[in-house]
């Protein structure tokens, strides 16, 4: 997730010197976040395209600048995605252009783990966390102290921090999810759900590459500006003193208990090898060789995303197992 902030800071660099080189940083930052995740890379797109657009100014060398960036990150992420889609869809499938895939009416699909409910940012945590929600509820707290400095920080320096809090909206907008939760329950006006944004977002994703299974994960945007803002609060001194606080009522209120748990590996021991060669097993393959049939194609076909499905998994379909005998 690193690649985030090295990208925002790339972007504010080139804003300010305006030169080559930091435009040629942030295309190679995109880039980079969108190959190691598609998460990464979207949250990335997403926190510059708001901020770039927040601070627009009339100058030429810098949307010549930002028309670098777009050049090199497209000429390389989009070939990427594409490659990342078409893997995980059948072969036979017949995809409906673009327009006529966004008008036809479809099923929102919408999960209590998967977003951000806006009660659960004030919210500490109440008794011991189960399993499942230790792995997709975590980190959502932000807590009184946090909020208050980034209010500190807007009033310290408004002009700054106004595409911050842009950023901060968006983030959170887009975090809870398809439709609205409130306090553990979809949300309903009217007697129908609250449609947010992100639903023409991952209609579309989901077109172009995969929609975003997790939308909680966009925190790390409000987050980043968060810190941003508190930054900016502590030109006045006694704000500086609220800094430690603020960690402190985080670490305690978040769902995830504080020390964090850490993974200890087993200890393997070497098992005896016979003398032998390279096995290729193939697990199976999207096409078949000439005059055999079409095997693992209809298999392919069935195979639904599940909800677990994150862009982390970014193998092609035809994954090859291969198994490397030697003899010591």
């Amino acid at each position: 997730v690193w690649w985030i902030p090295l990208g925002l800071a790339c972007l504010l660099r080139a804003r300010e010197t305006l030169e080559a080189r930091w435009f040629a940083a942030l295309g190679a930052s995109l880039v980079g976040a969108t190959v190691s995740c598609f998460y990464h890379g979207f949250f990335l797109a997403t926190a510059v395209a708001v901020l770039a657009l927040a601070t627009i100014r009339p100058s030429r060398r810098l949307l010549a600048g930002y028309a670098l960036t777009a050049l090199l990150s497209v000429a390389v992420v989009v070939p990427v995605v594409h490659r990342f889609s078409t893997s995980w869809a059948p072969a036979d499938e017949q995809r409906d252009d673009f327009r006529t895939w966004m008008s036809r009416r479809y099923e929102l699909d919408t999960y209590r783990g998967a977003a951000l409910d806006p009660v659960e940012l004030f919210r500490p945590r109440d008794g011991a966390p189960d399993r499942q929600a230790l792995s997709y509820t975590g980190g959502r707290y932000l807590g009184i102290c946090a909020a208050v400095l980034a209010l500190l920080g807007t009033l310290a320096a408004p002009r700054k921090a106004a595409p911050w809090l842009v950023l901060a909206v968006v983030g959170l907008l887009l975090a809870c999810g398809t439709v609205l939760w409130w306090n553990g329950a979809v949300a309903a006006i009217g007697g129908g759900r609250v449609v947010l944004p992100l639903a023409v977002v991952n209609r579309a994703l989901a077109w172009a590459a995969e929609p975003l299974n997790f939308p909680a994960r966009f925190l790390v945007l409000p987050d980043i500006a968060v810190a941003v803002l508190g930054a900016l609060a502590t030109r006045w001194r006694a704000a500086a003193l609220l800094v430690p606080v603020a960690l402190v009522e985080t670490a305690w209120g978040d769902l995830v208990p504080w020390p964090r748990h850490t993974t200890t590996l087993p200890t393997f021991t070497r098992p005896t090898l016979r003398p032998g060669a390279i096995a290729d097993l193939t697990v199976f393959t999207r096409a078949a060789a000439p005059g055999t049939d079409k095997v693992g194609q209809s298999w392919i076909a069935r195979i639904d995303r599940s909800e677990e499905h994150t862009s982390e998994l970014q193998s092609p379909c035809n994954l090859v197992c291969r198994l490397l005998l030697e003899k010591k």
